[in-house]
């Protein structure tokens, strides 16, 4: 019982991982299509170039 509580909530923890992961990218994706189409100010610019 305690090995099977161990392995669902250590996958619990992947697909959780998975989801942020695939959250962030989603984020930065529609970050860097607003930042290309020139909607965000040219501050927010150089900064998010500096990042990457």
């Amino acid at each position: 019982m305690c090995i099977l509580l161990i392995m669902y909530s250590g996958t619990m923890c992947i697909l959780a991982q998975m989801c942020i992961l695939v959250y962030i990218n989603d984020f930065q994706s529609t970050y860097f299509y607003l930042w290309s189409k020139g909607v965000l100010p040219q501050k927010e610019r150089q900064n998010f170039t500096s990042i990457n």
